[in-house]
């Protein structure tokens, strides 16, 4: 425990002066934010058990498949091959609005907005032609391996970018009903 705590605290109550909510004055919205770290633990399982090629992290903490033998149902393909796209969004928007801390429901659109565009435009990177994206990429002075690999390494799936839209308005939801039901703190 801190000991200047309890000072500031006494001083606090003899000044008059409300004391701070720990939740406002460290910036963010405990609830957001554990949905959005729980939306990163389901897509972090989610690479671990379906993905053949996981991003780096999950290759290093768990190795190429946590499951090797489990697959997913035909069925299921069409629906949850997109499953990244809506998590990363849903995930992130949480994470964002939880940190910047119960703001009001425009920045909370605008945040959810934000997290569904950036996915758009790296899923629309990739239905780019190739080799003009290497030659640009090529000609900066500044390499940007991985960002070139991701791009050139994956393909356009418009199932990704209705995916990715799917988790903004999901995430936007979310966010409006932990915020109050809606009300506009930050109008």
């Amino acid at each position: 425990m801190n000991r200047n705590a309890i000072p500031l605290a006494s001083a606090l109550q003899l000044s008059g002066l409300p004391r701070p909510n720990a939740t406002h004055a460290v910036g963010g919205h405990g609830l957001q934010i554990l949905l959005g770290l729980l939306g990163l633990a389901v897509g972090f399982l989610y690479y671990a058990s379906f993905r053949e090629n996981s991003p780096a992290l999950v290759q290093a903490l768990v190795g190429s498949r946590l499951y090797a033998t489990w697959h997913l149902p035909t069925f299921l393909r069409p629906i949850l091959s997109s499953f990244p796209s809506f998590i990363h969004v849903f995930a992130f928007s949480l994470l964002t609005i939880g940190i910047v801390g119960r703001p009001g429901i425009r920045p909370c659109l605008w945040i959810s907005l934000g997290w569904t565009g950036v996915n758009v435009l790296f899923e629309g990177l990739q239905g780019l032609d190739h080799a003009a994206f290497l030659r640009f990429m090529a000609a900066l002075p500044v390499r940007f391996d991985a960002f070139t690999a991701f791009v050139v390494g994956g393909v356009f799936d418009m199932g990704d970018v209705l995916a990715a839209v799917a988790g903004g308005v999901v995430a936007f939801v979310v966010s409006a009903f932990t915020n109050g039901k809606g009300e506009d703190h930050a109008a």
